[in-house]
């Protein structure tokens, strides 16, 4: 897009992540085409960007990288239910049931 003169914004991000996972034919290709993304995204300051930083989450969990997914929902300034869910679904997706109970917004989780 940037390429053709077309300005890239925060859901030109949001999509641009999901298609790397769709697109991909390797694990070890969308893994790599997320990382590029997100650090474009860190280049131009969208990665702070509320559904910006929830798309990472998604694509992190689904690529079984929760360390980054943790990474990226901790460096979040604002959080809403969907990213609180996405963050949940990461560890749900990820076989750590525990935490995804832990995460649960509140006190003590649930």
């Amino acid at each position: 897009m940037g390429r053709l003169g077309v300005p890239v914004d925060s859901y030109s991000y949001a999509h641009g992540l999901k298609a790397c996972i769709a697109a991909s034919s390797s694990h070890e290709a969308a893994a790599a085409r997320v990382r590029e993304v997100h650090a474009h995204a860190i280049r131009r300051e969208y990665s702070s960007h509320t559904h910006v930083a929830t798309t990472l989450v998604d694509c992190y969990a689904k690529l079984g990288v929760v360390t980054y997914a943790e990474r990226v929902f901790a460096s979040m300034p604002d959080r809403n239910v969907v990213s609180w869910s996405a963050m949940i679904g990461c560890y749900a997706k990820n076989e750590r049931p525990g935490d995804a109970i832990v995460t649960l917004p509140g006190d003590d989780g649930f």
